[in-house]
């Protein structure tokens, strides 16, 4: 036996296995099998998403969303996705067409609710808003703006 192998430091008595508190503690602890963690830790479970987006599917009044945990996070990683996509399309419309960063996201909201509409008008504005944020552009008149498509009874 090796004098680095726990067996023989316990032998030799510099450790003792059942006697220390912080030992005992850990021989306590259930281990958990690589298929329970992945079972826990689905994706869907961890992406955080911002209140912001959470309060496009809030009716008034409520506090549950109504769509299920895992059907928002796919609109929101959708969205993401999407507001990630538009930085160097809009950053490259802003330089070539010589136009506004207003007009540009303005644009790109246009262009997201053209048919077919893969989000809805309360998403695209999160999305051009998202966009703007990740720009590090102005969204003052975005936001004072109806959004485009967007009734009091649509999200």
């Amino acid at each position: 036996m090796s004098w680095r192998s726990p067996g023989s430091l316990q032998a030799a008595g510099l450790i003792s296995w059942g006697t220390n508190p912080v030992n005992r503690a850990f021989a306590s602890v259930r281990s958990f099998t690589s298929r329970e963690i992945a079972h826990t830790m689905t994706p869907e479970f961890q992406i955080d998403i911002p209140a912001t987006f959470m309060a496009l599917y809030v009716p008034p009044g409520k506090i549950k969303p109504s769509l299920g945990q895992r059907e928002l996070a796919a609109r929101y990683e959708l969205c993401e996705d999407l507001a990630h996509l538009l930085t160097e399309k809009a950053a490259n419309m802003q330089f070539t067409l010589g136009i506004t960063e207003e007009l540009v996201l303005a644009q790109c909201e246009t262009g997201l609710l053209a048919e077919p509409a893969v989000v809805t008008p309360g998403e695209a504005r999160w999305v051009v808003c998202r966009l703007a944020e990740l720009l590090q552009w102005p969204m003052d008149q975005l936001l004072q703006a109806p959004a485009p498509g967007l009734t009091s009874s649509t999200n």
